[in-house]
Order: C-alpha cells, then sequence, then structure tokens
C-alpha cells in the first residue's frame, strides 16, 4: 500500500491544482452564470413595468376619447331633439 502511494504521489501532486483550478473555473462559471440570470430577470422586470406605463398611458387617453364621444353623443342628441 505505502508502495503505491509512493507511486501516485507524483500524479496526485500535478493534478491536484489542476482538479482544483477546474473546480474554480466551474464555480466561477455557475456564479457569472447566476448573475447574467438576474441581469435577465431585472432587464424582464424594467420592461415589465414600462409596458405596463405605455398601457396605462394608452387606457387613460381611450377613456378620454371615450369621455369626449359621450359628450358629443348627448350634444348631437340634445341638438336633435330642439
Amino acid at each position: 500500500m505505502e508502495e503505491i502511494i509512493k507511486q501516485l504521489a507524483p500524479l496526485l501532486n500535478v493534478l491536484s491544482p489542476v482538479l482544483l483550478g477546474l473546480l474554480a473555473y466551474l464555480e466561477f462559471n455557475k456564479k457569472n452564470h447566476r448573475e447574467e440570470h438576474n441581469d435577465d430577470i431585472d432587464s424582464r422586470d424594467k420592461l415589465i413595468e414600462s409596458l405596463r406605463a405605455e398601457r396605462d398611458a394608452i387606457y387613460q387617453k381611450w377613456l378620454s376619447s371615450e369621455k369626449l364621444v359621450d359628450e358629443l353623443r348627448k350634444e348631437l342628441n340634445g341638438k336633435k331633439d330642439n
């Protein structure tokens, strides 16, 4: 057993930094992927908010135009009755 360990020691000395480097690289990529995902979520949320604001503005314009149409109908009906 001791002989096997002595034979594997140089190999382990070479492989351990490589494996640690690989693990660090994989962890770094995982962290970057999470950050990109969070950035995507933030940009999606901002887009949703801007679209909601745009929808609300369009709705308000539509509502005011409907009120104007109703007023004009009332005025027209009043002229027809006279």
